[in-house]
């Protein structure tokens, strides 16, 4: 990330943020255990990642968190995956 920080999921479907200046890992967005993937930075500094329920976004400039779901299917993998032109 443009900050410096590193952001990762995990397969506990969370978003977790190791602070460059410190070290330390935070939780920014936790769920419950299954699985998450897929983590992305874009070019206005937002973080998305996917679980099997559908997409998060979030700001860390904001700490503003969205989610997006999408429908649910046999398909038991992550539901998105991300790329920007």
């Amino acid at each position: 990330h443009p900050s410096g920080d590193v952001y990762f999921s995990t397969d506990r479907e969370q978003l977790l943020k190791i602070e460059s200046n410190t070290g330390q890992v935070k939780t920014l967005i936790g769920k419950k255990e299954s699985g998450a993937g897929n983590t992305f930075c874009d070019s206005r500094g937002n973080v998305w990642f996917a679980d099997r329920d559908g997409v998060y976004q979030y700001n860390p400039a904001t700490n503003q968190k969205k989610f997006y779901a999408i429908r649910k299917t046999t398909y038991i993998s992550f539901k998105g995956h991300f790329l920007e032109d």
